[in-house]
């Protein structure tokens, strides 16, 4: 008989879920089922569809691109399938927002079976990163940008770094970014028994109604000509900086810092006109 050597401390209990919360909330949310790209991951990675559910909560607004909602995902464990979480939690989820223990939030309930096998439980991490990065790229929300400033960053000889005061950047339009990095998985036991995913930042586009003279010459080292024209210096690298802003409509106002970036110039297209106006 083996002999327990070392233990946990039971730090407290926790409390029952109150019966009144499995019971239908007066404002209730929605499930919807989705399908999805993605990989078999407990036999050979093919390609293949699967399905995943996605509640959504009461009010919620797919044309209302003001409001911004959390976004919880729920992986299966062994032996059930994508759907069976809301099969006896969406009441709980209902009330839980109803009764402000929780603020409104998406919650998205992807499988990693090929078609809910009981087997390769491996899977799931993969699984879980694949369907998150596809789910957030193919569903973007976009929301207001606003508060956006830029601060140049000086790097010291010992890897310091130090920033200037953040300076204003108006006319924000549109920043989108996608992740960087590739995730790969290892195969063992029949079956993948470790995934790995490299984080190499992001890559993305700021729009910006006119481009300020202050970002041009402290970060691209534009310089003003006897003319006053701007021109570029090709000898010089751009310099990296950090990024500031808000998203309108989210309610916590989070203050978003993107510490160290890399610009490039924009870039110059034309084409003739064919009809005379």
């Amino acid at each position: 008989m083996n002999e327990i050597v070392s233990a946990i401390s039971q730090t407290g209990w926790t409390d029952a879920v109150p019966t009144s919360y499995r019971s239908a909330a007066s404002k209730q949310g929605s499930i919807t089922q989705i399908d999805y790209a993605s990989k078999d991951y407990v036999n050979d990675s093919s390609l293949i569809t699967k399905t995943a559910y996605v509640y959504t909560p009461y009010g919620y607004d797919e044309k209302d691109s003001e409001t911004k909602y959390d976004i919880i995902y729920l992986m299966h464990g062994w032996g059930v399938h994508a759907g069976e979480y809301f099969e006896y939690t969406k009441d709980l989820f209902d009330n839980l927002i109803e009764k402000g223990d929780i603020p409104p939030v998406i919650i998205v309930s992807p499988t990693f079976y090929n078609a809910n096998s009981d087997t390769g439980f491996g899977g799931s991490v993969s699984e879980f990163r694949q369907f998150h990065l596809d789910f957030e790229d193919t569903n973007k929300v976009k929301f207001g940008l606003k508060n956006c400033h830029y601060a140049k960053a000086t790097f010291g000889a010992d890897g310091s770094v130090t920033y200037a005061k953040p300076v204003p950047i108006p006319g924000a339009v549109n920043l989108s970014l996608d992740p960087e990095g590739e995730s790969d998985s290892f195969f063992a036991d029949d079956g993948v028994y470790y995934a790995i995913a490299a984080n190499n930042g992001y890559k993305g586009d700021l729009e910006i109604a006119i481009i300020p003279e202050s970002f041009v010459t402290d970060i691209m080292h534009e310089e003003e000509d006897a003319n006053g024209v701007l021109v570029e210096n090709k000898e010089v690298e751009p310099e990296h900086f950090a990024l500031l802003f808000e998203f309108s409509g989210d309610q916590r106002k989070i203050r978003h810092c993107i510490y160290n970036c890399a610009a490039k110039r924009t870039g110059i297209s034309s084409g003739t006109i064919e009809n005379s106006k």
